[in-house]
């Protein structure tokens, strides 16, 4: 299979913009791919379909992943994301979950929404934030604060509330394309029934 099939321009990208909302991109989106293949089959055509890291100055040895699908899978577990070059948000959504072997073949269940530890992050972030300011307003402003100050501190706290959605908004405009891409991927490669919940 050609690895560089799945191209920007073949997918649409940068054409149409619909982002994740919030939740989504935390909760995620079920994806259940069926395939005849047993479980080593499907890991080992992933593994060599997936783009590798290619050094773009060898003398620094700074790596940069290869545009397209990247990802791996194998331990009973799949991980896949499509890489757009160099510069990219890394808390972009994957494709990820568990491989089992069914009847007739194997089962991908997997879900489409934030890398682990950017989910962490979230909730820890708007935890804080939460428990800020239930204390602020239990406990008040201190009152020496001037107007000017008061109003200071709400447009701070209110930009710590959305800034993050709005990051997750603008970098995820491209999240039914790519879904689509991945999950037509694993189609294709895995001779797969896809069910797109």
């Amino acid at each position: 299979m050609n690895r560089h099939r799945y191209s920007k321009a073949k997918l649409g990208l940068g054409t149409q913009e619909t982002c994740m909302d919030f939740i989504s991109y935390i909760v995620g989106h079920d994806v259940r791919v069926f395939s005849p293949l047993p479980i080593d089959e499907i890991n080992h055509r992933i593994n060599g379909s997936v783009g590798q890291y290619t050094s773009i100055l060898e003398q620094t040895g700074f790596w940069i992943p290869n545009e397209g699908v990247v990802g791996y899978a194998g331990y009973g577990r799949v991980r896949l994301k499509y890489n757009s070059g160099a510069i990219e948000f890394n808390a972009k959504p994957v494709l990820t979950g568990t491989v089992s072997t069914v009847e007739g073949g194997s089962l991908l269940s997997l879900c489409f929404r934030a890398p682990g530890w950017s989910r962490v992050f979230f909730v820890v972030w708007y935890a804080l934030l939460t428990l800020m300011s239930v204390i602020i307003v239990r406990n008040g402003l201190n009152p020496e604060l001037t107007q000017y100050e008061r109003v200071q501190a709400f447009f701070l706290f209110a930009a710590l509330f959305i800034f993050p959605t709005l990051l997750v908004a603008y970098y995820t405009r491209n999240a039914d394309s790519e879904r689509g891409m991945l999950t037509d991927f694993l189609h294709e490669l895995l001779d797969a029934k896809v069910d797109r919940s």
